[in-house]
């Protein structure tokens, strides 16, 4: 578990599976994903992605349920994917349930994972895939250190238009 002044990073729960349904059904929350995810998500998908998270973690993804600690609820998650250990390098993804954007949640969450990866991973290099219009999201890691490396043009099909994926990175120091 990963510890900062408003939140936790650990494991998902069984008992998490409804509150993350919610949240990822939430339309706010799934149009700024940089991956697909099919909506509605049915209760049948939250049972498959809890059973996969084993077999993820042997496929070195790592997932993390975002947690808020006076209330001890679930608010988010994010995802390390795509490691690769013999160049040190990783894609980050985070979400947070639209009710508590703006309140430094994210901020926290990127500077805990920031922690795991780049001190128990021994990871040098974090990535990340922001969709263009998620203005909120390119201020946040651009103030946390995260340089533009490049945009892949018209990537993302979102609410019947294509938009650019900006690509992003921070290095260990």
């Amino acid at each position: 578990m990963y510890t900062g002044e408003k939140i936790y990073l650990r494991s998902y729960e069984e008992y998490d599976m409804d509150n993350l349904k919610n949240i990822m059904n939430n339309y706010k929350v799934r149009e700024f994903l940089s991956f697909n995810v099919i909506l509605p998500f049915s209760t049948e998908d939250q049972k498959n992605f809890f059973k996969s998270i084993p077999e993820r973690r042997k496929k070195n993804i790592y997932d993390f349920a975002i947690v808020r600690k006076e209330e001890n609820d679930l608010i988010g998650g994010c995802v390390i994917r795509n490691v690769d250990f013999r160049n040190s390098i990783c894609t980050a993804g985070f979400f947070i349930d639209e009710r508590y954007w703006g309140h430094g949640y994210g901020k926290e969450a990127v500077i805990l994972i920031e922690k795991f990866v780049f001190y128990e991973l021994n990871i040098q290099k974090i990535k990340l895939e922001v969709i263009s219009d998620n203005i909120r999201a390119l201020k946040l890691y651009k103030k946390l250190g995260y340089k533009i490396e490049g945009t892949l043009k018209k990537e993302i099909f979102r609410n019947g238009n294509f938009f650019d994926l900006i690509l992003l990175a921070k290095f260990r120091e």
